[in-house]
């Protein structure tokens, strides 16, 4: 039961997007969050009134400089057919998230995931996203670079897995679609203008995971209060998303968000159910943030 890395990849993936095309559509400009900011999430395990702390998921955000030959110069790249971005380097904002279990409950599942991503700061549009998954003996990296098509609207993204220890060969495609990465669409879902958001219609959501791409489905279902496990109370916009059907959820399983009332757009609690009970991820404090934070207390 991979609690930690469930919720991580639900705070910053299967929550984040809409169903628009072209360039234009896909730019944003920042108005919810700063460089340096840090978001800390506690992850429970819960069935009746029962709390289990499994670990923790944390966000930050900072300046760097991203150099397009930074993927292509690894062992076992080869460009192809395909042209690798433009040999040279850009100003770059570092989304960083990190999933953990705590000591306790290594003994029963070991979690120490890793997702980063490189987007442009004027537009939020990533140029490349990476996530290490080391969970119990199973280890991964999954590399994503996404390019501008030079001759059609969208994105050319190419993909490489390592799996085993072994890379296997990229992979090629190109979307219309404004998914991207894990990552990057969290921060991006934190600014999408509230006439999108808010307006109560079912958003298409593309997610990209692994080499593959589901479709899930967000809708808003209005306002609310609620109060964090053990924590404050807050006014909150409530939404939920269908699930892919698999081994950790049943066909109709939806995932329940709260996200904050202020302009920092804070995930606040993401519910995930599992074969028995549910997952928490409950919003535990942050740092350096844009905006004030609303609360009640």
């Amino acid at each position: 039961m991979k609690i930690p890395s469930v919720l991580c990849l639900f705070i910053a993936g299967l929550i984040i997007s809409q169903d628009l095309s072209g360039k234009e559509f896909c730019s944003m400009q920042n108005t919810s969050f700063a460089v340096g900011e840090k978001i800390s999430y506690q992850v429970y395990y819960n069935i009746g009134f029962i709390w289990i702390p499994a670990g923790t998921c944390d966000f930050e955000t900072s300046m760097t400089t991203w150099t397009a030959t930074a993927l292509a110069s690894k062992p076992g790249y080869t460009s192809g057919n395909h042209s690798i971005a433009a040999l040279n380097s850009h100003p770059a904002l570092h989304l960083k998230a990190t999933g953990i279990t705590h000591r306790a409950y290594d003994a029963f599942f070991t979690v120490r995931d890793t997702l980063e991503s490189y987007v442009n700061p004027l537009n939020l549009i990533p140029y490349e996203s990476k996530k290490y998954t080391h969970e119990g003996k199973w280890h991964g990296q999954d590399n994503f670079l996404f390019q501008p098509s030079d001759t059609s609207e969208g994105w050319n993204v190419r993909t490489q897995l390592k799996r085993r220890e072994v890379w296997k060969d990229p992979a090629y495609n190109h979307t219309k679609e404004c998914g991207f990465d894990i990552i990057s669409s969290v921060y991006r879902m934190r600014n999408i203008p509230d006439e999108l958001l808010f307006s109560g219609q079912a958003i298409h959501i593309p997610v990209r995971l692994d080499d593959g791409q589901y479709d899930v489905w967000l809708k808003y279902k209005g306002k609310a209060l609620i109060k964090l496990h053990r924590g404050n109370t807050h006014y909150a916009h409530y939404f939920e998303l269908s699930l892919v059907e698999g081994t950790i959820f049943k066909k109709g399983d939806v995932l329940k968000l709260w996200l904050g009332n202020d302009l920092n757009r804070l995930p606040l609690q993401i519910e995930s159910p599992i074969r028995v009970g549910s997952v928490k991820a409950v919003f535990e404090g942050a740092e350096n943030l844009l905006h004030p934070q609303e609360d009640l207390d």
